[in-house]
């Protein structure tokens, strides 16, 4: 089994120790360490710009949308653009080794469709995706959820949890921003082996919520 980790900032986790083989990791940025050359994970090979933010790890392909962020206490700050880059892109199916399993995390800020829409050979060999998944449009022309689930049920695949974060706009009412999603080809042997890998939550997000004077509210990791 294979770890395929797109989006590598702060490195592999190490809960997949124990369930993979081995592991790959990318990223855009070339101030993360992956042992590879910078690139962006796509659609298609060739170049593009790549917008490296204040907040480092929301740095991606695609523009923030200001015009939502103005809504949300220091969001434009963080989401501020530091500086733009061309990087190379490729595909999944470029990058993937034939004849190999893969458990799959995406981490790229809005480019989850597209990095799907380059790899329809090697989803065919996905046990589980872990990506991270977006309820509101924070990036202009980024992913949202409900068209990212369309594409991963219509392959073959089944949501099996969310972990979601609330941002709370200027008036303090929390909005449903971002998170993170597990979605499994059931079928797959692998699958109750790689699913041993998270751990069972001990609060829940809305609990959170409700006790929280801070802007953003996270459910508790896996």
């Amino acid at each position: 089994m294979l770890l395929v980790d797109v989006g590598a900032r702060g490195g592999i986790h190490p809960r997949w120790r124990e369930v993979v083989d081995d592991t790959l990791a990318f990223d855009a940025d070339a101030g993360v360490d992956t042992g590879h050359p910078p690139r962006a994970v796509a659609d298609l090979r060739g170049v593009r710009e790549f917008h490296l933010l204040r907040a480092r790890p929301c740095s991606s392909l695609y523009r923030p949308n200001r015009s939502y962020l103005a809504g949300f206490p220091g969001a434009l700050d963080r989401f501020a653009i530091d500086a733009t880059r061309t990087v190379e892109t490729t595909t999944l199916d470029d990058l993937v080794p034939d004849g190999v399993d893969v458990v799959l995390k995406l981490d790229v800020e809005g480019g989850e469709r597209a990095v799907l829409r380059g790899a329809p050979r090697t989803l065919q060999r996905v046990a589980l995706i872990e990506t991270e998944v977006w309820f509101a449009p924070v990036y202009a022309g980024g992913a949202l959820f409900p068209d990212l689930h369309r594409d991963l049920t219509d392959a073959g695949f089944s949501l099996v949890t969310l972990r979601r974060c609330w941002w709370k706009d200027l008036t303090g009412v929390p909005h449903l921003t971002t998170g993170d999603a597990i979605y499994v080809r059931p079928a797959h042997q692998a699958v109750s082996r790689l699913l041993s890998a998270y751990r069972r939550p001990t609060a829940t997000g809305f609990q959170r919520l409700l006790e929280s004077e801070a802007d953003a509210v996270t459910d508790p990791g896996w």
